[in-house]
């Protein structure tokens, strides 16, 4: 498959809208709440996208899931205590996003 520098770019910033969303929430965000904002943000994504980009972020150890119940749409993610690590890479990426669109 051809490499897509938009496809990527929508990628980054999907997932930079998630740590944005989840900085200033204590006690952090159902996957529902995450993906409603995100699509006021940014248009239409469907719940497994979502779901993939914040795996990803839980394997960079930027976020965490918090386990409600046995039901996946009550889990809660919020950002990990490095948050202030996730900031800086938030904006490391936007500075890089805007290189790459300008």
């Amino acid at each position: 498959m051809p490499h897509d520098p938009s496809r990527r770019l929508r990628q980054l910033q999907r997932v930079l809208i998630v740590i944005e969303l989840l900085g200033p929430l204590r006690y952090g965000a159902t996957i529902n709440e995450l993906i409603s904002e995100v699509r006021h943000a940014d248009g239409e994504y469907c719940v497994r996208t979502i779901e993939r980009d914040l795996d990803a972020l839980q394997q960079l150890g930027l976020v965490q899931r918090e386990r409600l119940g046995h039901r996946l749409k009550l889990d809660r993610w919020k950002l990990t205590a490095c948050s202030s690590r996730a900031s800086r890479l938030n904006e490391i990426a936007e500075h890089r996003a805007e290189r790459m669109v300008g």
